[in-house]
């Protein structure tokens, strides 16, 4: 029996996954010997908490707290623009630039990723001291890891393990039949003026307990409900266009099975098409691209215009590029996060903006969050983007008000 089982099993006599993530973050903690500990999730532009453990530090967070990335260790981690373990912040340069570094004055940390069942991000288990911890080794970041696999199965076992002091899960079922989503956006825009461009539709979804927009689709996914939930997520939408004043546009996304659905086009009927984008991420594999072009024909005829999300980290890279041909490529957000200080970063980004200038689509940078990066962007050709150095999400009804006054 592997360790990871071991500790599993003496956690798992009857105990909730919130419980059992809980002890684990406790008991990893105390090992360690470390001042706060917690899981997180990654919502878009956001961390989401799950689960914290820090005596004598409850002001660092509760469980389902939300803090923008660039304000954490999480996101750059992941993207290996931190590394996974440092026994001294003071002596690790790109540690020492992170402002989290500064604000939440950390001297050391060990981190590890929360994967879901498909392998995409779910999310980091983190431990932080206001310390150097000279005695952590490769041991130690070892042994994070083994917790991290711990809270991973929880993950995948129940979706919605933290439920704010709840014990009940959320039922998604019901979620889905009653449409308990409110529909939030954040602008996209022109990179050099600020001016908006349009608007990408986002979900945020209506419970008396948390549940992350990315585990409330994979949990949909499962009950073999997703084109439901999403249909009805772009339905509600579409219905706003005609609020939006011009020359604004709207974005929604969809997953390939579901523009495979057979109602799916008729979602935009009666709806001025020219005005909207669809978003297809490359989270999910496309299977079948004859059938999914031959859907989406008539529409685009009518002037839908088509885009790629979250290009360079998906199932099929490029290939889903060049069979897709979209008009619209959005660069994920690992590409540009510091992308002002990665040579590789911007070597890639520059053959995306030369094959963007020879198929006439229009590159979007995700997630930029500093004046560097902007700068960086627009230098090298990119010239919409969107992220928290523009605008947060927000109401979606928020964002077309205030367009139209």
């Amino acid at each position: 029996m592997t360790k990871i089982n071991l500790i599993r099993d003496a956690l798992a006599s009857g105990p909730s996954s919130n419980e059992i993530v809980e002890r684990a973050l406790h008991m990893l903690r105390v090992h360690l010997g470390m001042d706060i500990d917690f899981v997180s999730e990654f919502a878009g532009e956001e961390i989401i908490f799950h689960a914290v453990d820090a005596p004598g530090a409850d002001a660092f967070a509760q469980k389902g707290t939300r803090w923008p990335v660039a304000d954490t260790y999480c996101a750059h981690i992941a993207a290996g623009l931190l590394p996974a373990m440092a026994a001294d912040t003071e002596q690790d340069a790109r540690a020492q630039d992170h402002p989290a570094t500064a604000s939440l004055a950390i001297r050391s940390y060990v981190a590890a990723p929360i994967k879901h069942a498909n392998g995409s991000l779910f999310g980091m288990l983190c431990c932080l001291s206001r310390a150097p911890e000279l005695t952590l080794t490769e041991r130690d970041h070892n042994t994070a890891e083994m917790f991290a696999v711990l809270v991973q199965r929880e993950v995948r076992r129940n979706q919605f393990f933290a439920i704010a002091g709840k014990t009940d899960p959320l039922h998604v079922g019901d979620l889905i039949d009653r449409q308990g989503f409110a529909l939030y956006a954040q602008p996209i825009v022109d990179l050099d003026s600020k001016a908006v461009a349009g608007y990408e539709v986002l979900s945020r979804f209506q419970s008396d307990v948390y549940a992350g927009a990315e585990a409330v689709f994979a949990a949909a996914a499962e009950l073999g409900r997703l084109a439901q939930l999403e249909m009805d997520i772009i339905a509600a939408a579409l219905r706003t266009v005609q609020d939006l004043p011009e020359p604004f546009y709207l974005a929604v996304n969809a997953s390939p099975s579901t523009v495979l659905s057979s109602d799916f086009n008729s979602l935009f009927d009666d709806i001025k098409v020219s005005r909207c984008v669809l978003e297809i991420t490359e989270h999910h594999k496309i299977d079948d691209y004859a059938s999914l072009l031959e859907i989406l024909a008539p529409l685009r005829a009518k002037g839908l215009r088509l885009a790629v999300d979250d290009a360079g980290i998906g199932h099929s890279g490029l290939h889903q590029i060049l069979r897709l041909q979209p008009d619209l490529i959005k660069l994920d957000r690992m590409m540009v996060q510091g992308i002002d200080a990665d040579r590789a970063k911007r070597s890639m980004c520059a053959a995306m903006v030369h094959y963007a200038s020879e198929t006439g689509a229009i590159l979007i940078a995700e997630g930029v969050e500093t004046e560097a990066e902007r700068a960086t962007l627009l230098g090298l050709g990119v010239y919409h983007g969107q992220g928290f150095a523009f605008a947060r999400p927000g109401p979606l009804g928020k964002f077309i008000t205030g367009s139209a006054a």
